[in-house]
């Protein structure tokens, strides 16, 4: 992200977002209110892998994470699996 900002005269610390031109500084204390200034989607702390997901939030095609609400149940299984792959499940 850093990469980008620098491409398009932007400078990002632990102090704000800062135009390089201009040197007004954006300054949140919302991570996602940075994200939404630098024109990203913001990034849940789940996706951030490098894995593509700064692309995918520059497009806003981040995928929706599964939530406790999407759980509709639960699987419980007893077996005699043993270690040497001869049991089955």
């Amino acid at each position: 992200m850093r990469e980008d900002a620098v491409r398009r005269g932007l400078s990002i610390s632990e102090y704000g977002v800062t135009n390089v031109e201009t040197g007004d500084v954006f300054k949140s204390d919302e991570e996602d209110a940075v994200y939404e200034f630098l024109g990203y989607q913001p990034i849940p702390p789940e996706l951030r892998e490098h894995a593509g997901e700064l692309e995918a939030a520059r497009r806003g095609e981040l995928p929706k994470l599964v939530e406790l609400r999407d759980v509709r149940g639960d699987l419980h299984t007893h077996s005699h699996w043993s270690a040497d792959g001869k049991s089955t499940l």
